[in-house]
């Protein structure tokens, strides 16, 4: 099994087996963007063409560096650009509406947002490092379900 290793402190591995994270989004390495591609996932605007490092249906481990694992199958891919992610996207992803009658999101930090973009791009820069949300970095938007596995 494939193995996703996620450097987050976004306690995303106990949300994704809880059912509220159901989109995985990594971002695509230069290598993976082909000038031709069959069976290749396109980014809707005709001219970026990426080789997925997954595919749909397979299962994937992912693992946190604190420890944490959890293992998902892959029900759906996309690719695009991430300023393109939308309001929901961004919660299937992580970012949670506040409650008790406060208005504003959150990621997990601990820190709230006005906005789940804003949300959203504080838990992609943690991730994966500062800036890469101000790049509008290139994705691939993993649709996941969890699965109970033994390791």
């Amino acid at each position: 099994m494939e193995r996703i290793i996620l450097d987050e402190c976004y306690g995303l591995i106990p949300a994704i087996r809880s059912g509220r994270v159901s989109v995985i989004m990594l971002p695509v390495r230069s290598e993976t963007v082909l000038k031709y591609g069959i069976n290749r996932y396109t980014s809707g605007l005709g001219d970026i063409v990426c080789d997925s490092p997954y595919k749909v249906g397979e299962s994937v481990q992912m693992a946190s560096r604190n420890g944490e694992e959890c293992a998902v199958r892959i029900t759906g891919i996309t690719v695009g650009f991430i300023y393109d992610t939308t309001d929901a996207a961004c919660l299937a992803a992580g970012v949670n509406r506040h409650g008790a009658g406060m208005e504003g999101y959150g990621n997990g930090s601990g820190l709230w947002h006005a906005t789940p973009q804003e949300a959203f791009a504080a838990l992609i820069d943690g991730m994966y490092g500062q800036g890469t949300w101000k790049r509008n970095a290139l994705v691939f938007a993993y649709s996941i379900v969890y699965q109970e596995y033994n390791h």
